[in-house]
């Protein structure tokens, strides 16, 4: 019995042992197995670019992050008045929330160009130039957020919440509470998503090549 593969299929053919002959290959099999031109880096990055836009993780990321804003914007411009001892705390949330909605417009943009222009032949010049988007926000995310963070935690010892005549350690109490529990749940959401990110990539690749030892 002779084994000849084509692709990535296994073709057997039974042969008689007494018999010299060769088994006939058709056109159509020598044709198969041409080798398939490897793809360039920069097709390999587009498509990766494009299936993480149209992946489920980055529509959870959309909604986590909008939901938020939301919050963030709302407690920022209730109380932005509120807070003397660090008047900064009230404007961190309403900055970080509004820019946040603008990430989130961006985002769905991209999720809509790689989910259903992935065939567009400007699809290259509008993944990067949403990877661009996004590279700028997520550097302003992360130097804003630090900024939050020492305004929020340097003021931890000295603080007050019941006494609003005391401007110099007044903060309004659900405005600084909402201030500390959002940081602490950006931490958190945003390790929950590492995680799950590390996950799929190192057991998703490991079934991958499972199956392909199969």
């Amino acid at each position: 019995m002779s084994t000849y593969f084509l692709e990535r299929h296994v073709i057997l053919i039974t042969m008689d042992p007494n018999s010299n002959s060769v088994p006939e290959i058709t056109p159509e099999m020598k044709q198969s197995t041409m080798p398939i031109p490897a793809q360039s880096k920069q097709q390999q990055r587009l498509e990766k670019g494009i299936k993480f836009f149209a992946s489920k993780m980055f529509k959870i990321q959309l909604i986590i992050v909008l939901i938020f804003s939301i919050v963030e914007i709302g407690f920022g411009r209730t109380y932005i008045d509120q807070c003397p001892i660090k008047s900064q705390i009230p404007l961190f949330l309403l900055v970080h929330g509004s820019t946040k909605i603008v990430w989130v417009a961006c985002g769905i943009v991209a999720f809509i160009e790689a989910k259903y222009f992935s065939n567009s032949p400007h699809i290259a010049i509008l993944m990067l130039i949403n990877l661009i988007i996004q590279v700028v926000f997520r550097l302003f995310f992360l130097a804003w957020f630090i900024a939050g963070n020492v305004w929020v935690w340097s003021v931890k010892g000295s603080v007050q919440t019941t006494n609003p005549n005391m401007l110099s350690t007044y903060c309004q109490r659900t405005l600084y509470g909402a201030a500390q529990g959002l940081i602490i749940s950006t931490y958190i959401v945003f390790g929950v998503i590492t995680l799950l990110t590390v996950k799929k990539r190192v057991f998703g690749n490991k079934s991958v090549k499972e199956h392909l030892h199969a």
